[in-house]
């Protein structure tokens, strides 16, 4: 699973999300986008991404998965 940046916009009070499952060979094999009309912090936009990624992880029924994440913040939370 690698997730990929997020479009985040203070000014439009919107955040967008995209995911996307990768296989052994860096292809993409799945993705995903969601986007959420509020405004909030960097770091909560990053955990509400972080969050929904589990949860479509566990909807696939995914095991073994790598994850990408650009915040140590939210790794630091989820451990």
């Amino acid at each position: 699973m690698i997730v990929r940046p997020t479009s985040f916009s203070s000014f439009i009070n919107k955040v967008d999300i995209g995911m996307c499952i990768r296989d052994e060979e860096n292809c993409c094999v799945l993705s995903k986008t969601m986007r959420f009309i509020l405004l909030c912090s960097v770091d909560v936009e990053e955990t509400l991404e972080f969050y929904h990624v589990i949860w479509w992880i566990q909807d696939l029924y995914l095991s073994n998965v790598d994850f990408e994440v650009e915040s140590k913040s939210v790794i630091d939370y989820f451990n």
